[in-house]
């Protein structure tokens, strides 16, 4: 992780200076097993920060990765660590509270320890405090005798002969969601690989989950071909486990932004979303007009407690979002994606699917794409990416998810959503996660939804990033914003 955003001046955590530096860190972690009196051969010579949750005024999550070698042979490994520092005299009791736990001894150290001078508690993966199924599905007895015989039968209907089998852990949010991949290689006179995900929650919604993935898979728009997700395998509710089968090819960005095969492949995406939207699921959350205004409020009240942003614009524009919501045009409600990004489409052979189903919900349409063009736009100022570029790969999706589902984007909606999503969902994130590969991004993202929500369709959308990396106002003049998708 690039550490660029600068830390938060928190006068209930004066630490982050500290744990949010890597160096400082490297050194704290060297300092502790050098006083601990551990083996001399082992040295740290990577320290990377992972992912960050903050919460100001009340905690900080950080997920540490570091790199050991042996002097004695040269082999280098990793061991995650992840840690949560609190305000002054709250770690203690914690610190006590984990080790009374249930704990695995990791590769090297303690499976829990306490940093008092940072108010800092460290748990070494796989022991956390809230996912208590983990280390049950990381043991490979469980793996080998009950899980992967369960996904195979489930997958392909038969018993066959297992040469060999591996999983890796490939996604972990503390106290949140683990996602391990095994790979199955089966003999006999077909041999093939197969593998399978799994994801251990902190709480029951892979129960629910893999519920809605069911009634898609076996809905009519799967059947035919017209949505493509994958196959749901199992539940395990004592370990809060859900498996599915894995599915063959990359993600759209693995692809290249931009390139021939990416803007091939756009089109293909929008009418993944469209067949989605026209899965009918009951009893999903809604996301609807008071949901998005409680979390608009939420952010405006984050950024004026962290001063990461100049308040009175984001007061302005929430105030302004607010005002405007009573007037939306009305739409049906739909089955909506709930986390949609172009990490969540992958493609294989023409093909897309989605996936990352966790997050389904019931809400307008315009929902759903506003979210995904907000991150779009997120990441084009990130990346840099030429602002002509961006509108073609919007322009493309839009269209052709208009073509799939035959329903007219009201285009004064779109906007308003759209930088509802910067607020609610890119601002937030880039305070809480702390993850940015520029300064003041989310004052960059305030101005740029001010631009999007006051917008008539006018030339001169997006005047005010200019000055911004990775964008010029030349390439944005008498060309109105969204007016033109609308073919």
């Amino acid at each position: 992780m690039k550490q660029h955003i600068e830390p938060p001046k928190d006068s209930k955590l004066p630490q982050l200076a500290t744990v949010l530096n890597v160096r400082k860190m490297r050194d704290v972690f060297r300092n502790y097993w050098a006083a601990m009196g551990a083996a001399d051969n082992l040295q740290i010579t990577g320290c990377n920060i992972e992912r960050v949750k903050y919460k100001p005024g009340k905690n900080c999550q950080i997920s540490y990765q570091l790199e050991f070698v042996d002097a004695n042979n040269g082999k280098t490994f990793q061991q995650l660590f992840f840690a949560t520092v609190y305000p002054e005299k709250q770690s203690q009791s914690r610190y006590q509270k984990a080790l009374r736990q249930p704990l695995v001894q990791p590769q090297i150290g303690e499976p829990v320890f306490h940093f008092p001078a940072l108010e800092m508690v460290i748990r070494a993966f796989p022991n956390d405090r809230k996912l208590h199924g983990l280390q049950q599905v990381l043991q490979p007895e469980i793996l080998s005798q009950i899980i992967i015989p369960d996904a195979l039968n489930s997958a392909i209907g038969e018993h066959r002969h297992i040469e060999k089998w591996q999983h890796e852990v490939v996604h972990f949010v503390p106290e949140h969601v683990c996602t391990v991949k095994v790979d199955v290689q089966l003999g006999g006179n077909r041999p093939q690989t197969e593998s399978f995900f799994g994801k251990v929650y902190y709480n029951d919604e892979g129960a629910k989950t893999i519920e809605n993935m069911r009634r898609i898979w076996d809905s009519p728009l799967r059947k035919n071909g017209t949505l493509n997700v994958a196959k749901p395998l199992a539940y395990y509710p004592q370990w809060r486990s859900m498996w599915q089968c894995g599915l063959p090819g990359g993600t759209l960005l693995d692809l290249g932004f931009g390139s021939d095969a990416f803007m091939k492949m756009i089109p293909k995406a929008a009418e993944q979303v469209a067949a989605l939207h026209r899965c009918e699921l009951q009893n999903l959350p809604e996301i609807n007009h008071k949901s998005i205004a409680e979390k608009l409020v939420a952010v405006q009240q984050m950024l004026e407690k962290t001063g990461f942003a100049k308040t009175e614009k984001s007061a302005g524009l929430v105030k302004q979002l607010l005002n405007q919501q009573p007037f939306l045009s009305e739409a049906p409600v739909v089955t909506l994606h709930g986390d949609l990004h172009l990490k969540n489409f992958l493609t294989n052979e023409g093909t897309v699917s989605v996936i990352d189903l966790d997050s389904l919900a019931s809400g307008d349409p315009v929902v759903d794409l506003g979210s995904f063009i907000a991150g779009m736009l997120n990441m084009g100022i990130q990346k840099r990416l030429p602002a002509t570029q961006l509108r073609k790969v919007i322009g493309l999706f839009l269209n052709a998810y208009q073509r799939a589902s035959s329903l007219q984007i009201d285009s004064a909606k779109l906007r308003w959503h759209i930088a509802a999503a910067l607020l609610t969902e890119r601002v937030f994130r880039a305070i809480t996660r702390q993850k940015s590969t520029i300064n003041n991004l989310p004052e960059y993202l305030v101005i740029l939804a001010i631009d999007i929500a006051s917008a008539t369709d006018a030339p001169g959308i997006f005047k005010s990033l200019s000055s911004f990396p990775g964008f010029s106002s030349q390439l944005w003049e008498g060309k109105p914003f969204l007016s033109d998708y609308m073919a």
